[in-house]
């Protein structure tokens, strides 16, 4: 709230030390426009400063889903893949090691350990997972 009276202040102040000649003497009727005016700049002064604030953050998240879809690929050495998945009848089918493609889910993970590469700790380890076609979306 301090803001608009330093503005209208040093507006007043400039003027009176400064052009106080060329237009005359400050007077209420001078006084009560600007301050009107300075009210009605307000409102749009404030939206601006945010929508700057916004148009940064705007280009701050697409420089970094550029850079996101930009990256190289996974490193093809830190996955292992246990089970082959394949496509039938426009669903996902997983064959396990009981041969059943009928167990009622669309995905399983079975001692799941996962890990940003291979050289590094797991930092998920022994995860069972199940999901169910009806979960599916």
């Amino acid at each position: 709230m301090a803001v608009p009276f330093l503005i209208s202040f040093t507006t007043f102040l400039v003027y009176s030390l400064f052009d106080n000649k060329s237009h005359g003497p400050l007077t209420a009727r001078l006084v009560f426009v600007s301050l009107a005016l300075f009210s009605l700049l307000h409102s749009p002064l404030v939206t601006f400063s945010t929508a700057i604030s916004v148009i940064a953050n705007t280009k701050i998240s697409m420089n970094r889903i550029h850079k996101l879809l930009t990256s190289d690929e996974l490193d093809l050495e830190s996955v292992t893949k246990l089970e082959r998945v394949r496509r039938s009848n426009h669903r996902l089918s997983v064959q396990g090691s009981s041969g059943s493609d009928n167990d009622g889910f669309s995905v399983q993970v079975t001692d799941g350990s996962f890990s940003w590469s291979s050289k590094d700790l797991a930092l998920l380890d022994i995860i069972y997972w199940i999901l169910e076609q009806s979960k599916l979306a």
